[in-house]
């Protein structure tokens, strides 16, 4: 939040010590003091390196404030991360891999990676067609579970 000094704790985060341990974090790591932070229950129990990789893939909040001034509406200002670098933003070192479907999203993931947690683009794979087998014999399993009667 650009024009907001403030860090705010989502309300369903509920103990105390966190909340206060999340509000430190993010006061150290935000710029001169300025901007505000609002952080989600997704953010519960995370680190600061964590926060710092999520917070470098933000906009950078002053080019944008200089573009909207600029502009004349109607005029997109910012696009968000599509949902493979939103989800690879918050891939973190408790996740044991993440993955591409395409050589196309896999390069994409591995250069989103690479600029905001370099040390994580080793865990990054290629899902290739002759590793479908594994993923047709759970959706099968899923199927049967799903099965009004299960035998």
């Amino acid at each position: 939040m650009p024009t907001v000094n403030h860090i705010g704790v989502s309300r369903r985060i509920e103990n105390e010590g966190e909340r206060t341990r999340l509000k430190e974090i993010l006061d150290r790591i935000r710029p001169a003091g300025s901007g505000g932070f609002i952080v989600r229950t997704a953010g519960e129990e995370r680190d600061e390196e964590e926060f710092r990789a999520t917070s470098s893939t933000s906009p950078n909040c002053g080019t944008d404030q200089a573009q909207a001034e600029k502009a004349s509406a109607p005029t997109a200002i910012h696009h968000d991360l599509d949902l493979v670098l939103r989800t690879s933003a918050t891939f973190s070192r408790r996740s044991s891999e993440r993955v591409g479907d395409s050589v196309d999203q896999y390069q994409r993931i591995v250069e989103f990676l690479d600029q905001i947690q370099p040390n994580l683009v080793s865990r990054v794979r290629l899902y290739r067609r002759e590793n479908q087998s594994s993923t047709i014999r759970i959706e099968g399993e899923i199927a049967k579970a799903l099965k009004s009667k299960v035998g």
